[in-house]
C-alpha cells in the first residue's frame, strides 16, 4: 500500500464519528480491513498498530478538534478490539464444553 492510498484510510478512520452510530463500527471495521491487506498483515495487527498511532496523536495534539478526533478513532478502534476479544473468549469458553 503506497502511503497516499494508507493516508486516505487513516483519514475516513480519523472522521468516522462513534460506533455507537449506526453503520459507523461496519465501516471502520472496513477501512481497517483495507490497511491489513494492503500492507500484508493481520486485521489485529493492523488494529494494534493503528490503535498506538491514533492513541499517540490524541495525546500529543493540543486540546481541540484533531484532539478529539484522534481520541475518537483511538475509542472506535479500542471498541472493536474489545468486542473481538470478547467474542473470541466466548468461542474459547464454549468449545471447552
Amino acid at each position: 500500500m503506497d502511503y497516499k492510498e494508507f493516508i486516505r484510510h487513516y483519514t475516513n478512520i480519523l472522521n468516522a464519528g462513534t460506533v455507537t452510530s449506526k453503520g459507523v463500527e461496519k465501516y471502520v471495521r472496513k477501512e481497517v480491513q483495507l490497511i491489513a491487506y494492503g500492507n500484508g498483515v493481520s486485521f489485529k495487527k493492523a488494529l494494534d498498530d493503528l490503535i498506538d498511532i491514533y492513541f499517540d496523536q490524541s495525546m500529543r495534539n493540543e486540546p481541540g478538534y484533531l484532539q478529539e478526533q484522534s481520541t475518537t478513532a483511538a475509542t472506535n478502534l479500542f471498541f472493536i478490539k474489545f468486542m473481538d476479544t470478547h467474542k473470541d473468549e466466548s468461542k474459547e469458553k464454549s468449545n471447552d464444553n
